[in-house]
């Protein structure tokens, strides 16, 4: 597989630095808008009419009316869409304007946006349904968080301070990782998830749905996956390996459910990049399949934490079988053109001594190269086949660091991509260029309940929301923290999360 392009997301929460001219009084928005000129004055929201140009894709239109009838809802006051024919851009011109009215301009790009707030009316301009979508994002944080309510304030006028704003992000992925294995969570709490990113714009959910804990997905081919490895028959307490609690815990999404939660998603403007975590981390597949080992078992699903020795078996033809059963289903519920494939913490030990992997070395002609032995040139072999196999579903495969060293040689993979996802460590001098966004992980071992999750989300992705949507010079530290306690409690409370008021560290 000849690898054209390594893509690093960076994993760690980046410092919010940077010295920004002002503190874009009155414009608590987080992340910040990248240029902001306040005015003076205030729109007032309630009961305004929206006009639409007819130009604006019907996905947009729908986001702009759901913004409407919350206006409508939480005011008491009925604000009307209309989406005349014609051009609506010579009322502006003619003074004329009043309401909110929303633009297309096609010179923005993807997710930019802009803003211009009088006393009379609100003008957006976006190019796509992600500019658009942000924009409202934006004007939501603007006005009254009672915006996020679900509470009529009939006294609540809804006002929206005077103002000229032009966004858009630095980075273009911008992504959240939840880890479902360890500990499983609702259909209804990963919406959840979504609703509160889509708040601070991030756009891509990493979704870790398989590990040693627990598979998470689906997989009609193959139903021991969900009927076997979903549930385990206990967790570890603490860090003592040697204390279960003896709980039944487990679950996994329907098909239906997935797609249902894809769908959410795309409203949202996120995409969803699914994780099936192999060679390794196989532990509840191996529970359901345990020929697919190279001991053949038994195996259960683990109560524990850690990297097991166990591992699909490269060496074994139906071990490829059973990748692109898999992928094939993940294939057709995901569209985002991107799968991880994991391909991390994954030992060698079995395979040194299995016949079947030795007997595919040999197969190979693999021998040691330098640093890498043969084994790993043999995951090199099966990560290359899976790329391979899901290139073939229109996909482009994913992996953690272990992915950006591998040798993937083969000559009839051309179009095949390998990205990799690497920790704020990885990036050495000179992958500065190859950076495309950063991402903050969720790791689940220790979170069992929605109310952890989210003490654990909020408020700590509006920092990553910052670090991924602003360029260096305008963050702002004062500017964050000021949005942060003047606005963003209010806004969590309102969408009925937990919040989790930062320190002064």
């Amino acid at each position: 597989m000849t690898r054209r392009t390594i893509l690093l997301a960076l994993l760690c929460l980046i410092p919010l630095i940077g010295d920004a001219a002002g503190r874009d009084e009155g414009i608590n928005v987080i992340p910040r808008p990248a240029r902001v000129e306040p005015g003076k004055g205030r729109f007032k929201g309630a009961g305004a009419p929206f006009t639409c140009e007819a130009g604006i894709d019907e996905q947009s239109i729908r986001e702009i009316r759901a913004f409407a009838e919350k206006l409508t809802f939480v005011s008491g006051r009925t604000s009307t869409v209309a989406v005349p024919p014609g051009n609506i851009r010579s009322i502006i011109n003619e003074n004329k304007a009043k309401g909110f009215l929303f633009l297309k301009d096609g010179a923005l790009q993807h997710e930019e946006y802009s803003i211009r707030i009088t006393h009379r009316y609100c003008l957006v301009e976006a190019s796509s349904h992600n500019g658009f979508l942000y924009a409202i994002q934006t004007l939501k944080q603007l006005t009254d968080p009672a915006i996020f309510s679900d509470e009529i304030d009939a006294r609540q006028l809804f006002f929206f301070p005077c103002a000229e704003l032009d966004d858009s992000p630095s980075f273009g992925y911008r992504g959240l990782h939840l880890d479902c294995s360890r500990h499983f969570f609702s259909a209804d709490e990963i919406k959840r998830v979504l609703d509160i990113m889509a708040v601070y714009k991030l756009n891509k959910f990493h979704w870790h749905l398989t590990d040693d804990q627990g598979w998470r997905l689906e997989i009609k081919s193959l139903p021991k996956l969900t009927g076997i490895g979903a549930f385990r028959k206990g967790t570890m307490v603490g860090t003592d390996p040697g204390s279960i609690d003896g709980v039944r815990h487990g679950g996994f999404y329907t098909q239906e459910q997935v797609r249902d939660i894809v769908a959410h998603a795309a409203e949202r403007g996120i995409d969803i990049i699914p994780e099936i975590d192999v060679p390794g981390h196989a532990m509840a597949a191996l529970a359901a399949y345990p020929s697919l080992s190279c001991t053949g078992g038994p195996f259960e699903v683990s109560t524990k934490w850690g990297t097991f020795s166990s591992t699909l078996c490269p060496g074994k033809e139906m071990t490829y079988a059973f990748l692109e059963g898999v992928f094939n289903e993940v294939a057709a519920l995901f569209p985002y053109e991107y799968v991880h494939i994991g391909g991390g913490d994954c030992p060698h030990d079995e395979w040194k001594t299995c016949p079947n992997c030795q007997g595919r070395i040999e197969e190979l002609g693999l021998q040691r190269d330098g640093e890498q032995s043969a084994e790993d040139q043999l995951q090199d072999y099966l990560t290359s086949r899976l790329g391979l196999f899901l290139g073939t579903k229109g996909k482009k495969i994913i992996g953690w660091d272990e992915l950006l060293s591998c040798n993937l040689s083969d000559p009839g993979a051309d179009e095949s991509h390998v990205y990799g996802l690497a920790s704020g460590e990885g990036p050495g001098s000179g992958t500065a260029g190859h950076i495309i966004g950063v991402q903050a992980n969720i790791w689940t071992e220790h979170v069992s309940t929605p109310e952890e999750l989210e003490r654990l989300l909020l408020p700590r992705l509006t920092a990553i929301s910052e670090v991924q949507w602003c360029i260096p010079e305008s963050k702002d530290p004062a500017r964050y923290r000021t949005a942060l306690e003047k606005e963003s409690e209010k806004i969590f409370k309102n969408l009925g999360y937990n919040y989790d008021k930062p320190n002064n560290q």
